[in-house]
């Protein structure tokens, strides 16, 4: 009787793990696509991929051509670091 239930203790504990295993394994799996979403959305990533971001003197950022004069000086911010830039328009 005693080697019965250590058998199905020792059942048991296995069977645990391979639950244990499975479920740090899909955990492992959503943490990294989610990783991939953060990083894919995220601001650096789209400068990265060659846009910018034009701030005015104040800091507010630029959303519409109509925000900005000729000859303004705009501070762009790219992947790599910002610059000034004059409006031509």
């Amino acid at each position: 009787m005693i080697d019965e239930r250590a058998d199905h203790v020792a059942a048991l504990l296995d069977r645990g793990r391979r639950t244990l295993g499975h479920l740090l394994d899909r955990a492992d799996s959503e943490l990294t696509h989610t990783h991939a979403r953060v990083v894919a959305l995220s601001p650096a990533a789209t400068l990265k991929r060659g846009y910018a971001v034009l701030q005015r003197a104040d800091g507010h950022v630029v959303r519409d051509p109509d925000e900005v004069s000729a000859d303004d000086v705009l501070r762009a911010r790219v992947a790599e670091g910002e610059f000034s830039v004059r409006v031509d328009t």
